[in-house]
């Protein structure tokens, strides 16, 4: 049994799950995971009064609009302070920002109640089985403290030893109620369940169930959570006090007669719960996802103190490298720092892939901290082989800032069936079942702020089909189905510095459903934006006057670029050109060498930053001919006579004059 299409829609749309994804694995789960997965809705219950689980929380995409219409995708459960109770199925793949948290919803409708919270770190549990569905538990650490609410305390190994097959237990969440169909509440729904025997429990599920899991749900079926509720509370009421039994975590369908439904249980992670709730704030899972081969990065770990209680990061070490370089600490200031509450640190590492394929490494960072000594991370990548194919020809790109990459289980490769612009176009390779084709754009110009592409996609609907990922991000989108003919615009925005924008087409495990025939995802039609401006042409003059067969120099040297891009020059005469040349034409200053004709020429600079952005400027050079003047000679006299008498007297009586 695969997921149901419903539960691929829309945690498509939301949330998407991915097997870990933190590995860059294929996004589809195998069957038998699909198949447990199914089971997260409320079925026959009632509908909850206000306040009667303040405790209860729903997860929705980050995404959502404030104000909009909230359709939780996860349910989670308030322990206090900063953190909820979640399942790891429900988070896996995901980053902090993907998610929010609601607290204080009963009916969705209701927009008068409820807080939104963000979330700032997940923790999944590090010995989570995706296949298994084993250790499927998970907090998320929120950006601020939720208040004024009463959290639901964990139930330990000694109240749980008191608990009996039959005893009823109750789960709540929004979920679907419908068997045979899709009916999603608005309000908060309730069911009762027994504590279902163990031995009978492991049995139906062929000996899989571990001592992480419990069990709750009617022999005959007909009542149980199923999807929509998972990572949801399972609860019971000692004495006035609410505590966790367990967390809603998989099924054999919904409500099925001697299937009950399997919860992670809380009483086996008592130690964990305090530990990540301790107050040591850390990423768990900082990875880019997709690079390209020879990929070497700078990577960013920091550390916050929630608690009251001061500590210290004392060592941080790298283990179990895979495909990759031993990491080199750029720059730490954390070391032997002591932290108090709401200050952080920081520790600056570079990475460096040395093959294609799966990589990464351990981090295990030491800290002071009495309740949280050790913090455990995972880094990981998967680098990729550069394509060998014109991108630029083949997608009509309209620069050279894209750098192309491809890999998985198959490269994607050119065609001509399926065309948007053009004669040609790509396609995702050929793959078969739990196979993946990725392709990876990287634009490194920082001026480049969004990208379009424009895809097709024919593949199994809800199971099959083409997802994006942007820096080890899981986007929203998801194109699936077989009905689609004509090629879709998808935008992406981008963020400052290097991008990475991941295409992975996928299959599922299976080939049940309308499988034949549709395996593939068409790109076509790449267009990035910029913010970039154009350079300033700086001349000195414009007009020029110049001799024959003379030389000129034109000086654009001054020239500027508002983003410090390198200048590139060309200088061209433009008409007729008068036996005229431009020597250095790509220079910033160029030799203008005139020809031996009179006349006007008019010549033009073209500057162009390195992001292709192209200014212009035109003068122009008056060539006249290098003319020598001439007198006619004079014609020598002789002094004497009369008339060298008359000067001569003139002279002496003007000399006599200037005495008086």
């Amino acid at each position: 049994m695969k997921f149901n299409n419903f539960v691929i829609a829309f945690v498509s749309s939301a949330i998407t799950l991915y097997s870990q994804a933190s590995s860059g694995a294929p996004v589809s789960d195998s069957g038998e995971q699909a198949k447990r997965i199914a089971s997260q809705r409320i079925i026959n219950g009632v509908q909850a009064k206000q306040n009667d689980y303040p405790f209860i929380t729903g997860l929705i995409a980050s995404s959502t609009k404030e104000g909009g219409d909230i359709s939780p995708f996860c349910g989670a459960s308030f322990i206090g302070g900063h953190y909820v109770l979640t399942a790891s199925h429900c988070v896996d793949g995901s980053i902090a920002s993907d998610i929010d948290v609601v607290v204080g919803e009963h009916d969705l409708n209701d927009r008068t109640t409820g807080v939104r919270y963000k979330v700032a770190q997940i923790y999944m549990h590090e010995d989570y089985d995706s296949v298994a569905t084993n250790n499927d538990i998970a907090i998320l650490e929120l950006e601020t403290a939720i208040t004024n609410v009463i959290p639901i305390k964990p139930l330990t190994e000694e109240l749980e030893s008191l608990l009996k097959t039959g005893d009823l237990l109750t789960v709540m969440g929004w979920g679907n109620m419908s068997l045979s169909g899709q009916s999603f509440p608005t309000v908060l729904q309730t069911v009762d369940v027994p504590l279902y025997d163990r031995d009978k429990c492991n049995a139906a599920y062929g000996g899989g169930l571990t001592e992480q899991m419990i069990c709750a749900g009617f022999e005959a079926g007909g009542k149980d959570s199923c999807q929509g509720d998972s990572g949801g509370p399972l609860v019971v009421n000692k004495n006035g006090e609410w505590y966790q039994v367990g967390v809603v975590s998989f099924g054999e369908a919904c409500a099925s007669a001697d299937f009950p439904g399997v919860y992670s249980r809380v009483s086996q992670f008592i130690d964990w719960i305090k530990q990540k709730k301790a107050g040591v704030s850390y990423q768990q899972k900082p990875t880019p996802g997709y690079v390209e081969n020879g990929y070497e990065d700078v990577t960013t770990l920091k550390f916050k103190n929630l608690s009251a209680i001061e500590y210290t990061v004392t060592d941080i070490k790298f283990t179990d490298l895979n495909n990759v370089a031993q990491p080199s600490v750029e720059s730490n200031n954390c070391n032997s720092v002591a932290l108090k509450q709401n200050e952080t640190c920081e520790l600056t590492i570079k990475v460096t892939s040395t093959q294609l394929g799966k990589g990464g490494f351990n981090i295990s960072v030491s800290t002071t901290h009495p309740g949280n000594s050790i913090a455990e991370q995972f880094f990981s990548i998967n680098a990729l082989e550069k394509s060998s194919l014109d991108m630029k020809a083949l997608l009509d790109i309209d620069n050279d800032n894209i750098e192309w990459y491809s890999g998985g289980d198959a490269i994607w490769q050119a065609q001509t069936t399926k065309v948007l612009k053009g004669n040609n176009a790509i396609e995702s390779g050929d793959i078969i079942n739990s196979q993946n084709s990725v392709l990876l754009a990287i634009i490194k110009n920082p001026e480049i702020n969004g990208f379009s592409f424009n895809y097709l996609v024919q593949a199994e609907e809800g199971y099959d089909g083409l997802k994006l990922e942007l820096n080890g991000h899981k986007t929203e989108f998801f194109a699936t189905g077989i009905t689609q003919t004509q090629f879709k615009e998808e935008k992406v925005s981008l963020t400052e510095g290097t991008d990475r924008i991941a295409f992975i087409f996928s299959k599922d495990d299976t080939d049940d459903g309308a499988d034949v025939g549709f395996n593939k995802a068409y790109i076509d039609f790449v267009q990035s934006s910029t913010t970039n401006t154009a350079p300033i042409i700086n001349l000195p003059q414009i007009v020029y006057e110049v001799k024959v067969q003379k030389e000129l120099l034109l000086d654009a040297s001054k020239s500027t670029d508002k983003e410090g891009s390198t200048l590139h020059f060309r200088w061209e005469l433009v008409g007729d050109k008068l036996g005229s040349v431009i020597n250095n034409a790509t220079s910033a200053q160029a030799t203008f060498v005139a020809g031996d004709k009179e006349g006007k020429v008019t010549f033009k600079v073209i500057v162009t930053d390195q992001q292709g952005a192209t200014s212009s400027k035109v003068g122009s050079v008056t060539i006249t001919k290098d003319t020598i003047e001439t007198q006619a000679p004079v014609e020598a006299k002789k002094s004497g006579g009369a008339g060298g008498f008359i000067l001569l007297f003139t002279l002496l009586f003007l000399s006599l004059r200037s005495r008086k």
